[in-house]
């Protein structure tokens, strides 16, 4: 099993790196991004790289190295780099949400109450606070004696290394209040999509009575997206933290053969990220692009004729016109 779980995670965290950087260097170098709506999906590419670049490095080390599984302290480090990873991921995702529901449900106070300083401010409290409960439990290692620290365990689990009761506090401060609170807001803001949706159809159709522009309307992607994000989101972490939950209270309850599918799933939302933060947006389409065209631009245009290169190279900009419903989830493009 060793074998399959060190190509899984090898693969992932190429995946992952990769991925995620191409999101971050895709904002950095294309102005039309830089805008508020983008900075938390900075960050939570940002926590994404973590998972790639780190944690499933550390993961990796593990199952070549069984003793460092079995010593105390490497377990609990281990389990609270993947903490830090995912609750960072989580609450970053919390912050789009808000700033989503303010650019569709209140769009009139969008300008006064979403602003780049308090986003940055939000961002900062939201490491803060990822790291502040993840590495948590290293505070009961002062409590311990040596011999204790350096006990060793069969298998590197939650249940094994950290308490039952932090585990439910993790689970239900981290993990399942912002579930609730975002499927209530996407909840809203699929209602008000929904209706902004059925106010476009009703002008275009009495503007000048295209059927394919009306039909194209009621087929809007706006609900997709929608469903696709929180989907997305339940189908990764939902398993995980049913999983802790129940083993924190009977033990050996949970197999390694689910520990390892479980694992994949939450560190495949990192690699699912910047497909869903990125590509759905009609904005990061065109950025991608723009970025593809760069790489492969060079090698296409040696073979033009020399007095054609120079508008080979030529890329067309895009829009710097920033509304607050064209955002990361609902643009033009999903209404």
């Amino acid at each position: 099993m060793v074998p399959l779980i060190t190509f899984l995670y090898a693969f992932l965290s190429i995946l992952i790196t990769f991925a995620n950087a191409f999101v971050i260097s895709t904002v950095y170098s294309t102005r039309a991004l830089r805008r508020i709506t983008n900075y938390s999906l900075v960050s939570l590419a940002i926590a994404d790289l973590v998972v790639g670049m780190i944690v499933l490095p550390v993961r990796i080390c593990e199952a070549q190295d069984f003793r460092k599984s079995q010593n105390f302290s490497w377990c609990q480090f281990s389990l609270s780099l993947t903490l830090l990873s995912l609750s960072a991921s989580v609450l970053n995702l919390l912050i789009v949400t808000v700033e989503r529901y303010f650019a569709i449900i209140l769009p009139l106070s969008y300008s006064s109450k979403v602003t780049a300083r308090r986003n940055f401010y939000a961002i900062i409290l939201v490491w803060f606070v990822a790291m502040f409960t993840s590495f948590l439990p290293f505070v009961t290692l002062r409590n311990m004696t040596a011999k204790e620290r350096g006990r060793e365990h069969k298998i590197c689990r939650f249940a094994d290394t950290m308490s039952p009761e932090y585990l439910t506090f993790f689970s239900a401060v981290i993990v399942l209040i912002p579930t609730l609170f975002i499927s209530a807001a996407y909840l809203k803001i699929y209602r008000a999509a929904v209706k902004l949706r059925g106010r476009l159809k009703a002008l275009q159709v009495q503007r000048d009575g295209n059927h394919n522009i009306a039909k194209a309307l009621k087929e809007s992607k706006a609900a997709r997206t929608v469903g696709i994000v929180v989907g997305v989101f339940y189908l990764c972490w939902i398993p995980f933290m049913v999983a802790v939950i129940l083993s924190a209270f009977v033990k050996n309850l949970i197999t390694p053969v689910v520990v390892l599918v479980i694992s994949v799933l939450i560190y495949s939302n990192s690699a699912i990220n910047p497909v869903l933060y990125g590509y759905l947006n009609r904005d990061f389409r065109l950025a991608y692009k723009r970025m593809f065209s760069r790489i492969s631009l060079p090698s296409a245009c040696a073979r033009v004729h020399p007095r054609e290169r120079r508008r080979c190279y030529e890329l067309p900009e895009l829009s710097t016109s920033s509304q607050p419903g064209q955002g990361l989830y609902i643009s033009d493009s999903a209404l």
